[in-house]
């Protein structure tokens, strides 16, 4: 009787012991991360704003690091590990983004625009690509995914809601219509502001050069917006496009 019960404990034990084993992961140490081979290295340098400044990297089995230098909702060194859902994804968009073919940078002429630097590392070889403006398709949707990564543990800062500001009468607050000091390619202009949704709406002039554009307010406040576009030295004026009043006779 003694020997069943003790063989029955055993053997719970057992269970036990082989169902943690199946459930626990080990915690690896940053300095024990750091010693995997690297799969991604993400970068964005700061500017003369508040730009986010930081490094990120991937390491093997989703392991990463991250280092927050300036304007980061955390700052210094956080280690983790991705889902094996977002390691697999962010591997493939690796793949879709064609890094292979593509040159060592882009837009490295344009001033004060953060510098964001994707290196991807498979098998025997490694693949570095530079951008500041306008870039090819799968990089800013690569870049995307990586910062919503971010995003989602806490580490870079969501863009916040202003408080109501005191805006124009009959003012829209995504629009604002720019009168520029010489001709300028457009296209080009709002890719330095790709960041805030920034797009041409139309041209107001065939005399001068001046336009309406468009940005998402989810991504930059009205006023902000405003102020710095302001500050471009390309631009004579800008303000908020406002809506027509109607009359009633």
């Amino acid at each position: 009787m003694k020997i069943a019960v003790i063989i029955t404990f055993l053997l719970a034990g057992s269970l036990m012991f082989f169902s943690s084993c199946k459930t626990t992961q080990k915690a690896l140490t940053q300095e024990e991360v750091q010693a995997l081979p690297k799969v991604l290295e993400y970068s964005r340098t700061g500017c003369r704003g508040k730009c986010p400044a930081f490094d990120f990297t991937v390491y093997q089995d989703g392991w990463a690091v991250f280092n927050g230098k300036r304007y980061t909702k955390h700052e210094g060194e956080a280690t983790t590990q991705l889902s094996k859902e977002e390691f697999a994804q962010l591997q493939a968009n690796c793949q879709k983004a064609n890094l292979w073919d593509l040159q060592p940078a882009y837009g490295m002429n344009v001033m004060d625009i953060p510098t964001t630097t994707i290196h991807f590392y498979e098998k025997d070889r490694d693949k570095k690509v530079a951008w500041r403006m306008r870039a090819p398709k799968g990089l800013p949707t690569l870049s995307n995914e990586i910062c919503q990564i971010l995003y989602n543990r806490g580490w870079l800062e969501t863009v916040k809601k202003e408080k109501e500001m005191s805006m124009p009468v009959g003012a829209i607050h995504n629009e604002i219509i720019v009168q520029f000091n010489e001709k300028v390619n457009t296209d080009k202009w709002c890719a330095q502001y790709e960041r805030f949704g920034l797009t041409k709406k139309k041209a107001l002039s065939t005399l001068t050069p001046l336009y309406l554009f468009q940005f998402d307010t989810g991504k930059m406040s009205p006023d902000r917006m405003l102020e710095m576009i302001k500050r471009d030295k390309k631009v004579t004026s800008a303000e908020f496009n406002k809506r027509m009043e109607t009359r009633s006779r």
